[in-house]
Order: structure tokens, then C-alpha cells, then sequence
């Protein structure tokens, strides 16, 4: 008998402490606000055209799936081709996500952009420059990384421009 009373009180105070049961779910609501919250960072990020703010928004093992060029894989290879960018022209951006989607420590959204690259001028002897503008859709994928943010694991987009 006093087995079973041992027993029975380790069983409550571990079922008191949250032991052995189901572990408390995360409010969905606050997640995907999260979630939101995180993408909006991110595009603040890409429209400071800074280099680090950009790359703090990425995970490690981030994809950039760029139009008409093979995948950049990593966030070294994700940071040089970023880097050249920002070195020929001045970026903004617009990315609203039409729906996000929320698994566990994954979350996915299809979006669409309008892009506008001022190009940089750097010989004041040179002529010219101008705008280039571009909208099209993207489809974009987070993680929560162990940190506890959540940072851009995937983002590929494509241009409605008719291919050349």
C-alpha cells in the first residue's frame, strides 16, 4: 500500500509539473504574428540596403532561388551575390504575403513584389543611371531557429515579365 501512495503522489506531481504529458501547445495566433512580424523585418531589412541587416534576416543554410540563374545556396554564397547587388544599385521592395502557412518551426508564404533598382552612379564623370522596376511572385519559407527567431530559410521569386 505504501507503494502504491509513492506512487500515486509521484505520478500527480509529475503530471503537476508537465512531465508526461502533452507538452502545451503554442498559441497559433501569436505565431503567426510572429511569423508576420518576421517577414516585415525582412523587408525593412532589403529596403535599409545594408548588407549585415540583410543577412541577420537569413538562417544559415538559406536558398535564394534568383530568376535565370542557379540556386545560391548558403549564407556566404547568399552574402556575396546580396553584396554585389547592393553595390550596383539602391533597392526597394514590397513583398505582401497573400497567405502563411505554419507548421511546427516551419512557416510558408506565397507573396508578390514590385521591385525598384535606382542604379549607382560612382564616376561623377558618368552619364546615366535610371530605374528599373519589376513586380512578379515569390514564394517564401521560415524557420524558428534555435534561438528562438524566426529567419528566412528559402525565398524564390519570379518576374511577370515575359521571358526573352
Amino acid at each position: 500500500m505504501r507503494n502504491l501512495t509513492c506512487l500515486l503522489v509521484l505520478t500527480l506531481t509529475l503530471a503537476g509539473c508537465g512531465f508526461g504529458g502533452r507538452a502545451k501547445k503554442d498559441d497559433p495566433a501569436a505565431t503567426l504574428a510572429a511569423v508576420q512580424d518576421a517577414h516585415a523585418a525582412y523587408v525593412t531589412a532589403i529596403n535599409a540596403n545594408q548588407l549585415d541587416r540583410w543577412l541577420a534576416s537569413l538562417s544559415d543554410d538559406i536558398v535564394y532561388f534568383v530568376p535565370n540563374r542557379p540556386a545560391v545556396v548558403g549564407k556566404t554564397a547568399v552574402g556575396e551575390w546580396v553584396g554585389r547587388y547592393l553595390q550596383e544599385v539602391t533597392t526597394r521592395w514590397t513583398k505582401p504575403v497573400a497567405d502563411f502557412s505554419v507548421s511546427g518551426e516551419w512557416a510558408f508564404g506565397r507573396y508578390t513584389y514590385t521591385a525598384s533598382d535606382s542604379i549607382i552612379i560612382r564616376d561623377p564623370e558618368t552619364e546615366g543611371g535610371g530605374t528599373a522596376n519589376d513586380s512578379g511572385w515569390g514564394f517564401v519559407v521560415y524557420h524558428h531557429d534555435a534561438d528562438g527567431v524566426w529567419r528566412v530559410a528559402r525565398d524564390g521569386w519570379g518576374s511577370d515579365r515575359p521571358a526573352r
